[in-house]
């Protein structure tokens, strides 16, 4: 069994990666795939039925288990041999939705799907249809874990030293070296996986002996031996289940009403496991296992330092000394926003990559500390300030610096809130600048890291980070709306 679904599981990675030391290797090592970040982990129930559905006793399923053991019974998912029959057997042949053309083909009949139970041994002769697909089932689509032989071990011994011939030979195919004599290999019993090259030898070994002889085992089988141990008498059963069953095979294993009652019971603490638990993945990834929110905000906070001070200095400037040419550098100024940021990344990227500045906070900052707009933006309200005031304080025997700080700085905190909001917007959200000369995930920020995210993640985690992504840039607003409504007249704009 297994927690229901796939689903990145946040106690399942924790555990991993304490386990391997936050090294993503050995773990990819031990999943038989390759594995770049955390988030890729997921919690997956192991198709257990599937033939060829290789299980090892490795770290990763270790930590499963031991998760699987810690959660209650109603959160985990049995393997039900009938309705994976069903699903592979039935299903394509017959169709699952309607029983009719099933009844055509079989001797017992069904009033609906959910009825059929697996035959626990192959049926008798006088069922010839559910008999061949029940042998193409075991012998073909079933791992061979689920299925048993009632021989004597000594068939299984000289099955194996026919084909070995020495037990050194079997050791190095098993991979175990444990065995002295062939003597000393036994059946596998009715709980053991049977892993690894065992399963070749085992199915070939199951192809060799009567149908007759094989059986199937799992947990449905186990709870019906269960129940005939309790009860003894279908009778006895009957009555303390209120039932008229008519077979030991009949009563299904009470996992539904399992977890309606788990659910009952807690269901306070599964709305809010599921509403926070998206939110909690993002906020882990982001800010607790990567560095993209580190670097988002010293990206954003350089940002603005320099863009309140560089273009403030430079629109201060133009209105306060109108210098020779002002206007054609004004015009300049102007006509790069005819063009759209893309044209010029190129040769940026070339000119950073000349400078060796790639995958540093420098080349990030570069393209956004000067902007024409926002330079003509803030000469417009400079230019609106009253004249006298410059008078006034150059009477006090202010500076120039004194006066651009206390006087044309303090006076334009509106047209400031504007650019603040604009700049902390771009940074904030900016992606393929960022994603073109910070390659190196290590360098990623907020916006290149959510457009990764959205490619690896479920629909429900993907709407959780665009909403924690947001929530910064709304209280942003929010703190220079009272700034920007209090005072927003420029002139530049009427």
């Amino acid at each position: 069994g297994g927690d229901h679904g796939r689903q990145r599981h946040p106690g399942f990675v924790v555990r991993l990666r304490q386990r391997y030391n936050d090294q993503l290797d050995p773990l990819g090592v031990d999943m038989g795939s390759p594995i770049r970040k955390w988030r890729q982990v997921d919690l997956r129930m192991p198709e257990w039925t599937f033939k060829r559905y290789e299980y090892s006793d490795t770290p990763y399923f270790q930590e499963y288990f031991a998760l699987l053991t810690s959660r209650p019974l109603a959160e985990r998912a049995f393997v039900i041999l009938s309705g994976d029959f069903i699903q592979n057997v039935i299903g394509p042949k017959y169709g699952s939705g309607s029983v009719d053309e099933y009844n055509a083909n079989h001797v017992v009949k069904l009033r609906s799907i959910s009825d059929f139970r697996l035959p626990q041994t192959i049926p008798p002769e006088d069922q010839p249809t559910l008999r061949e697909e029940w042998k193409i089932y075991v012998h073909e689509i079933l791992s061979c874990s689920f299925l048993r032989a009632n021989v004597p071990d000594s068939e299984w011994q000289d099955f194996l030293q026919s084909k070995y011939e020495k037990i050194e030979t079997l050791n190095s195919r098993w991979g175990d070296g444990t065995y002295q004599d062939f003597s000393q290999v036994m059946l596998p019993d009715d709980r053991t996986w049977i892993g690894t090259a065992r399963q070749t030898d085992f199915a070939e070994f199951a192809k060799t002996i009567p149908l007759e002889k094989l059986y199937l085992v799992g947990p449905e089988y186990v709870w019906r031996d269960w129940l005939k141990k309790r009860y003894g008498t279908l009778a006895s059963l009957n009555e303390a289940h209120q039932a008229t069953y008519a077979s030991w095979s009949a009563p299904m294993m009470p996992v539904d009403q399992l977890e309606m009652q788990h659910v009952l019971a807690n269901s306070a603490s599964m709305r809010w496991t599921f509403a926070t638990r998206n939110f909690r993945n993002v906020i882990d990834e982001v800010i607790l296992q990567g560095k993209p929110m580190r670097n988002t905000l010293i990206f954003v906070m350089l940002s603005l330092v320099l863009c309140l001070t560089l273009q403030p200095l430079a629109a201060y400037s133009l209105s306060r000394f109108e210098p020779p040419g002002m206007w054609r550098l004004i015009l300049i100024f102007m006509a790069t926003m005819a063009f759209p940021p893309m044209v010029g990344m190129i040769p940026q990227f070339l000119i950073l990559r000349k400078l060796h500045l790639l995958n540093t906070f420098i080349a990030l900052v570069l393209p956004i500390i000067i902007n024409g707009y926002l330079v003509f933006l803030l000469k417009g309200f400079f230019d609106s300030l009253p004249r006298h005031l410059y008078d006034a304080a150059l009477i006090d025997g202010a500076s120039e610096l004194r006066m651009f700080w206390t006087v044309a700085m303090a006076l334009s905190k509106p047209i400031l809130a504007v650019v603040a909001l604009g700049t902390f917007t771009t940074a904030w959200m900016m992606f393929l600048y960022p994603l073109l000369v910070c390659p190196k995930e290590e360098m990623h920020v907020l916006a290149v890291w959510l457009q990764q995210f959205q490619q690896e993640a479920p629909t429900p985690a993907v709407f959780a980070s665009i909403l924690v992504a947001s929530i910064p840039t709304l209280l942003v607003f929010l703190f220079t709306q009272r700034t920007i409504m209090r005072g927003i007249a420029v002139p530049a704009e009427k």
